[in-house]
C-alpha cells in the first residue's frame, strides 16, 4: 500500500482537478495522464475522519488517460487504450456495506448512456442496451463496459466503497466488445463523459437497495431464457436453469427443470447452447 501511496502521490502532483456540487454531494474530479491503476489509486487515497460525518460524504473521481495496470472483475486485467473511459468512485455512507451497492456502478454508466443516447434520439440503440448479471453493460450482443466495487470498514460506523468503471468509447479491445464510436459513427468526447457519469453517480448514491434492483431487473440480458453457470475460470459449469430475474439482494434466480428456484450469489452466466 505505501507503494501505492506514492505512485499517487506522484501522480497528482500533475492533476488536474475539477469541482462541483450535485445536489448536497461535493465531488472532486481528477484528470490523470497515466496510473498503474484507478481503482488502486483510490483505494490507497488517504482519508481523514472529518470525512465521516452524518450520511454519506464527498464523491472523490479519480480518471486516468491510460492504466497500465487496470483491473476488474476476478483480478483480471482491463485492457486500457488511450481513448477510452477508465475511471473510479471513492465514497463513504454511513451503516454496514450493502450487498446491493456491487451493482450501483454498473446502473450509473447504463443510466448515462441512456441519457446520452436520449439526447441524440436514438431510441433504437436505446432498446439494445442490456446489463448481464452480474456486472457488465451490453449494447447490441456485445460487451461496452465493466465494473468493479470493493468495500472497507471506515471509523466505527461507515463503510468506505471504491466502485471503478471502464467504458469502450472510442476503441474495443475485444472481438466481442463494443465501442460508443462505432455505434453512433464519430468520435467520443471522453472528458465530457467522464463529467456526466460523475454527475450521475453523485445523484444515484442515495438509491435505496429496491430502487437499485428495480432499475436492473429493467434491463437485464437473458431473462427468461436458459443459461449456465460457469466458475470463475469457465471450466466448469455450476448451475442450470432459467433465468427468471433477481432476488431482493441481487442474486440470480433460476428456474429449474423441477419448478424450483435456485439463487445463485457469483458465477458467470452464459447463454445456455
Amino acid at each position: 500500500q505505501q507503494q501505492q501511496q506514492e505512485e499517487g502521490a506522484g501522480n497528482m502532483a500533475t492533476a488536474r482537478l475539477e469541482q462541483f456540487c450535485v445536489g448536497a454531494t461535493r465531488v472532486s474530479l481528477y484528470h490523470l495522464n497515466t496510473v498503474h491503476s484507478t481503482h488502486k489509486l483510490a483505494q490507497a487515497w488517504p482519508s481523514s475522519l472529518s470525512d465521516y460525518g452524518a450520511g454519506s460524504g464527498p464523491l472523490l473521481v479519480f480518471r486516468a488517460d491510460r492504466q497500465t495496470g487496470g483491473i476488474g472483475q476476478r483480478t483480471n486485467q482491463w485492457a486500457s487504450p488511450l481513448g477510452n473511459l477508465y475511471i473510479t468512485f471513492r465514497f463513504h455512507q454511513a451503516g454496514p456495506a450493502r450487498v446491493q451497492m456491487q451493482f450501483l456502478p454498473t446502473l450509473c454508466v447504463c443510466e448515462t448512456l441512456l441519457e446520452f443516447l436520449a439526447e441524440r434520439g436514438l431510441r433504437s440503440l436505446m432498446e439494445q442496451v442490456e446489463l448481464k448479471w452480474i456486472n457488465d453493460l451490453f449494447v447490441g450482443g456485445k460487451k461496452l463496459g465493466g465494473v468493479l466495487t470493493t468495500c472497507a470498514q471506515a471509523g466505527l460506523r461507515h463503510t468506505l466503497y471504491t466502485m471503478s468503471m471502464g467504458v469502450n468509447l472510442n476503441h474495443a479491445p475485444l472481438e466481442t466488445a463494443v465501442c460508443l464510436r462505432s455505434l453512433l459513427g464519430c468520435a467520443v468526447d471522453v472528458e465530457d463523459w467522464a463529467r456526466r457519469l460523475a454527475r450521475v453517480t453523485a445523484r444515484l448514491l442515495t438509491a435505496s437497495n429496491d430502487d437499485i434492483i428495480a432499475s436492473l431487473k429493467m434491463r437485464l440480458r437473458f431473462l427468461d431464457e436458459p443459461v449456465c453457470i460457469w466458475d470463475d475460470k469457465l471450466e466448469q459449469v455450476l448451475f442450470e436453469g432459467v433465468f427468471v430475474g433477481l432476488d431482493k439482494y441481487g442474486c440470480a434466480q433460476l428456474r429449474q427443470a423441477d419448478g424450483s428456484l435456485k439463487t445463485v450469489m457469483e458465477g458467470r452466466m452464459r447463454q445456455k447452447n
